[in-house]
């Protein structure tokens, strides 16, 4: 793929474009329905599963990486 673009740098950018503010449009009023929605029942929470028992630490272990350098 070409690195440059033949006489891209020879035009002057365009202003950037700045749209008009438009005022936000008024929400529909919505006729009210005679019968209400009836609300979801709420879902039963799922019971916690049991936290894995943590792996024992090996007989010998490793020792921290040094990192070489000026130290």
């Amino acid at each position: 793929m070409a690195s440059h673009v033949a006489g891209l740098s020879a035009y002057p950018l365009p202003p950037p474009f700045e749209p008009e503010p438009q005022p936000e449009p008024e929400p529909e009023p919505q006729p009210e329905s005679p019968e209400p929605e009836p609300e979801p029942e709420p879902e039963p929470e799922p019971e916690p599963e049991p936290e894995p028992e943590p792996e024992p630490e090996p007989e010998n272990p490793k020792p921290p990486t040094r990192i070489r350098g000026n130290n």
